[in-house]
């Protein structure tokens, strides 16, 4: 499963690009995410894997965070995988006029049963996807 995602983000590319590789900042604009750990190679450098856990309605859950790709301030590209899930997430920033235009393209793959179904749930996951985005966007405009 693929698609585009965009948000316009009231902040100049050199905010956006601080906040979006931010560990602190994510605490603080990611739902649920309780810690941000780097747990294999150097920080914000391809190859580097991050533990990602979260607490969202009393329910505790883990992902991996990997990073393929890393090009600030142009695209960053990551890897989430947990439990029968793998998304890549190619992040694209543009500048425009003072602000920041902020793609996500992104693919997901799911093993088992639910990668034969998958496809019913896309307007679930673009909808949560933006929604994350949004979040980041606020975050970072009210800096």
């Amino acid at each position: 499963m693929k698609y585009l995602i965009e948000v316009l983000i009231e902040k100049p590319l050199d905010v956006v690009i601080r906040e979006i590789r931010s560990k602190e900042a994510a605490l603080k604009w990611i739902e649920g995410l309780e810690s941000f750990e780097l747990i294999e190679g150097e920080l914000d450098t391809v190859g580097s894997k991050y533990l990602m856990r979260f607490l969202n309605k009393g329910k505790s859950s883990e992902m991996t965070e990997t990073i393929t790709g890393f090009n600030p301030p142009r695209d960053i590209t990551t890897v989430y995988e947990m439990s029968g899930v793998w998304n890549e997430c190619i992040n694209m920033f543009e500048p425009v006029e003072g602000k920041t235009l902020y793609k996500m393209h992104t693919t997901f793959k799911f093993s088992g049963v639910m990668g034969l179904f998958i496809w019913l749930f896309k307007p679930i996951f673009k909808k949560q996807t933006k929604s994350g985005m949004v979040a980041f966007k606020e975050y970072c405009e009210q800096l």
